[in-house]
């Protein structure tokens, strides 16, 4: 694939790290946001599976970078979908130490 995958988010959750492991989200693969997820670091996110797929197909995203908004975010991890009306939405996490200004 080549160039960075430009995806559209329906939904943003804003959490704080240990959240996760406090919700019913579960990372399936790579990691939970952590202490070094804060201002001035590189824009990190936790995606679904379904907003996974809108950035790779193929395999896995974890590592890949993508942009939303205009701002480049790196793939920390993948939770597993959880659904609201029946419909998996593309949801993106992002640590609450960051923000889109």
């Amino acid at each position: 694939m080549g160039g960075l995958a430009q995806v559209a988010l329906s939904l943003v959750m804003i959490v704080s790290p240990g959240l996760l492991a406090r919700s019913a989200l579960h990372i399936e693969h790579g990691d939970e946001f952590d202490e070094h997820d804060r201002i001035g670091s590189p824009l990190v996110a936790l995606v679904n599976q379904t907003l996974a797929r809108r950035i790779d197909p193929s395999g896995s995203v974890v590592g890949r970078v993508f942009v939303a908004d205009g701002k480049s975010l790196q793939v920390v991890g993948v939770v597993k979908d959880a659904y609201l009306l029946s419909v998996a939405d593309a949801r993106c996490c992002l640590p609450l130490s960051f923000s889109f200004e």
